[in-house]
C-alpha cells in the first residue's frame, strides 16, 4: 500500500514538472513571437519612407512650391528620390544565406586570427601590406579601371599579372564585378543601382551584397553590353575556374608563400595573409560605394558620390569619387598628380607604362578645363596638405 501512495506521487511529480515545463516553454516562446513581431513593426515603419522630420518638412510643402537656394533644391531631390525606393525587404526569405554565412564566417576568422599578430614572424608582418597592395590593385587598376571603365590598355603579360592580383582580391570574377559597377554608374543612385547609397550605409557598404537582388538591377545588369570582357583570355580562365580559382590565389596562394619562403606557420600565414588581408581589401573597397557616396564634397558635380580623402587613403586612390563619376573615363580617377592626391594605383599603372606594359591611358583634365570656362559654372578653390589636396566649392 505504501509502495502504491509512493509510486502515485512520484507520478504526480512527473506530471507537475512536465506541466511546469510546457508552461515555461510556452511563456518562451510567446516571449519570442512579442519580440519578433515588434521588431518587424519597427523595421516596416522604420524603412517604408523616410522619417517625417525630413529637412525643412519638405513632405509639407504646398504642391508647385519653389526651392528657395540650391540647398533647398538639393534637399527637395534628395527626399523626392528616397520617396520612391520601395521597402527593403529585410525578411529572412530574401536574404542570401550561403553569402550571408561566408561573409560572417570571413570577419569572424578574421578576428579569432588577430592574436597571431604578435607571434608571427617579422617577414609575415612586412609581408600584410604587400599583399594588400596587390591584392587591392587587382581591384582598383584592374577590375575598375582596366575593365570596368577601359580607361587604359594593358598588353596580354600586364592583364594576366593584374588578373591574378585580382583573384588574390576574391571579390568575385572580374565579369562579374564589371558588370556591377558598369550597372552602378548607368544607373547611380536610383532603383536599378545595385549598391544604391540612398538606402543607407549599411546596405550600400555590404547589404547589397546579402540581399537577394532588386528585379529592376537584375534587369539592367542583364542589358549591360559584356561583350568586350567575354571574349579576353584571362576573364576566361578566371571564369572557367570559378570559385577554386580565385579562393586558392586568395588563401592557398599566400599561405604557401609564407609556409615555404621563411618558414612560417601554415595557421599563421593563412589566418594573417589570408584571412586578414582579404577582409581589410573587402571592406575598403565596399568603402568607395559607402562612405565615398555619403560623406564628403561635390566639387565636379551635384551627384551623390563624394571626394573623400579618408577612403583614397585605405583603397588606394579611389576615394576621389566625385571626379570619378564626373569622368569616369579617366584612368587616374582623380584630377590632380600622386604628390597632390594620394593615388597609388595611378603611380603603378604609370610605372608600368614606362616599361612599356601599359598604354593609352586616358585622361579627363583638358574636358574639366573646358568644363570650368562655361558662364555659370561653381567656382572651386584648391584645399589641404600634400597628397590630400582636394577641390572645394568657394
Amino acid at each position: 500500500m505504501a509502495a502504491a501512495n509512493l509510486q502515485t506521487m512520484q507520478n504526480a511529480s512527473l506530471v507537475d514538472a512536465d506541466a511546469q515545463a510546457e508552461a515555461l516553454y510556452a511563456s518562451r516562446m510567446m516571449g519570442i513571437t512579442i519580440t519578433l513581431a515588434i521588431g518587424g513593426v519597427m523595421t516596416y515603419f522604420g524603412t517604408r519612407q523616410p522619417r517625417d522630420d525630413a529637412p525643412m518638412r519638405i513632405k509639407d510643402m504646398p504642391e508647385g512650391y519653389k526651392p528657395r537656394d540650391e540647398l533647398e533644391q538639393k534637399a527637395v531631390d534628395s527626399y523626392e528620390r528616397k520617396q520612391e525606393l520601395p521597402l527593403i525587404p529585410w525578411l529572412m526569405a530574401n536574404i542570401r544565406w550561403v553569402m550571408a554565412t561566408y561573409i560572417t564566417g570571413v570577419h569572424v576568422l578574421a578576428v579569432v586570427g588577430l592574436p597571431y599578430l604578435l607571434d608571427c614572424k617579422v617577414e609575415t608582418l612586412l609581408a600584410l601590406p604587400v599583399f594588400y597592395i596587390f591584392s587591392g590593385f587587382g581591384i582598383t587598376g584592374g577590375a575598375h579601371r582596366l575593365w570596368s571603365h577601359k580607361a587604359y590598355k594593358g598588353y596580354t603579360p600586364y592583364r594576366f599579372f593584374v588578373m591574378l592580383c585580382n583573384s588574390m582580391a576574391n571579390q568575385g570574377t572580374i565579369y562579374h564585378w564589371s558588370r556591377d559597377h558598369r550597372t552602378h554608374h548607368k544607373y547611380s543612385e536610383t532603383k536599378a543601382d545595385p549598391h544604391n547609397a540612398l538606402r543607407g550605409f549599411f546596405y550600400a557598404h555590404v547589404g547589397w551584397l546579402l540581399f537577394k537582388k532588386d528585379p529592376r538591377v537584375k534587369f539592367a545588369g542583364a542589358h549591360i553590353n559584356m561583350s568586350d570582357l567575354a571574349a579576353l583570355p584571362e576573364i576566361k580562365l578566371q571564369r572557367r575556374f570559378d570559385p577554386w580559382w580565385n579562393l586558392f590565389w586568395c588563401f592557398g596562394f599566400p599561405t604557401l608563400v609564407a609556409s615555404i619562403g621563411w618558414g612560417e606557420s601554415p595557421t599563421k600565414a593563412y589566418f594573417i595573409l589570408g584571412v586578414l588581408r582579404y577582409v581589410l581589401v573587402l571592406n575598403a573597397t565596399w568603402l568607395v560605394n559607402s562612405a565615398a557616396h555619403i560623406w564628403g564634397g561635390h566639387p565636379y558635380e551635384d551627384s551623390h558620390p563624394a571626394e573623400n580623402p579618408s577612403v583614397a587613403i585605405l583603397s588606394m586612390g579611389e576615394g576621389w569619387h566625385n571626379w570619378h563619376h564626373a569622368f569616369p573615363h579617366d584612368y587616374a580617377a582623380s584630377e590632380l598628380g600622386v604628390s597632390a592626391q594620394f593615388n597609388p594605383t595611378k603611380l603603378f599603372i604609370d610605372f608600368c607604362a614606362k616599361i612599356g606594359l601599359v598604354y593609352e591611358r586616358r585622361r579627363a583634365t583638358e574636358m574639366w578645363s573646358t568644363r570650368r570656362k562655361n558662364k555659370g559654372y561653381k567656382n572651386v578653390d584648391l584645399v589641404g596638405p600634400p597628397f590630400l589636396r582636394q577641390r572645394v566649392v568657394s
